[in-house]
């Protein structure tokens, strides 16, 4: 049966080939007539063919962009997002954290053909992230990106099959548990490995995570024992923070960076909660512990209030807020109080 003019063609190639034809598109007509071509692929049957052609006829795609790998996908949206963060319409630290998804969590699909791409296959990543729900959170969000850029460029998708990814449940703590003795002792012991000494310093300070992540070295004054910072309320923005005795040492070696903050990055920018939390994640796994950031300021809490700590300093510590009038107008404590407050602890 002749096809209509214009629709394409399909062939047999010479040779011996385990996909012998091939299909043609016509994309325009050149100085005398004659049809111009362009493959659409290449096919083990002649019916394989026409249904490629078919198929193209009905919704057209961009032929070129048919064998384009999830890298090469990946790099023009990557390119179309910077343009985006150069016009401040998209945030430095979401950009980070799917450019890290893409380097250490999809190597598997770097070089795999976008349209052979499968749920199977994204699922695999999820199901091997050892990290938290965060980290694959966006994994899966960077792929449904993805299709969802292929499909603006006409590749030849389907349906954006990350959708279909299952990330399983989050687990949520309504109450953060103490870190036991043992389990300290073992921070203690394992010094010598990756941001061990993270914990540490969140333990003996009872610092928010964010806090001590937006630490400038600016607003620590070691050899007086206390830094200066904080967030969230109003109590606990721009407060003192003592420095136990005990982690002065850890405090010491972070200093020694070459970011102006206390926790460097090498970009000189403060590390992103998630981007902390994949290093805690690996951390806990590296010592089999299971514990959470959070669990660490309920420790200091929790050990302060063992100790028969003054509850005044415990709240100036923990930047909580003074609720009774008389102790939040007429209590006043001094630095060298809240430091004997935190050295309390062992």
């Amino acid at each position: 049966m002749k096809l209509p003019n214009g629709y394409g063609s399909v062939y047999k190639l010479s040779g011996n080939r385990r996909k012998p034809y091939i299909a043609k598109k016509t994309i325009g007509f050149d100085d005398l007539g004659k049809q111009i071509f362009k493959p659409i692929g290449y096919y083990e049957t002649k019916e394989e063919g026409l249904q490629a052609l078919a198929l193209y006829n009905n919704a057209p795609y961009n032929i070129d962009l048919k064998n384009i790998t999830f890298s090469k996908l990946y790099e023009k949206w990557i390119n179309r997002k910077n343009i985006k963060l150069e016009k401040e319409e998209i945030s430095d630290n979401t950009l980070k954290l799917y450019m890290n998804a893409y380097k250490n969590h999809c190597t598997s699909l770097h070089n795999k053909v976008f349209v052979n791409i499968k749920t199977s296959d994204m699922q695999i990543l999820v199901d091997n992230c050892p990290f938290g729900f965060t980290i694959k959170k966006y994994i899966k969000g960077l792929c449904k990106q993805l299709f969802e850029f292929a499909n603006q460029l006409d590749v030849p998708i389907n349906k954006n099959y990350a959708e279909y990814v299952e990330l399983g449940r989050e687990e949520h703590s309504s109450m953060h548990v103490c870190i036991k003795e043992k389990d300290i002792n073992k921070l203690w012991d394992n010094l010598d490995k990756e941001d061990v000494d993270l914990a540490l310093i969140l333990i003996y300070t009872g610092l928010r995570p964010n806090e001590l992540l937006n630490m400038k070295k600016e607003n620590v004054y070691l050899s007086k024992r206390y830094m200066i910072g904080g967030s969230k309320t109003k109590a606990g923005k721009n407060r003192y923070i003592p420095i136990n005795e005990k982690i002065v040492p850890l405090i010491e070696n972070r200093l020694k960076n070459n970011s102006s903050y206390l926790i460097g990055s090498s970009r000189d920018m403060a590390f992103t909660y998630v981007s902390f939390k994949e290093r805690w994640d690996k951390m806990m796994y590296d010592l089999d512990l299971s514990y959470l950031p959070y669990d660490c300021r309920h420790t200091c809490a929790t050990r302060l209030d063992n100790v028969k700590a003054n509850k005044i300093c415990t709240k100036l510590i923990l930047g909580h807020k003074i609720q009774d009038i008389t102790d939040g107008v007429y209590t006043h404590k001094n630095i060298n109080q809240l430091i004997e407050t935190i050295n309390l602890l062992k």
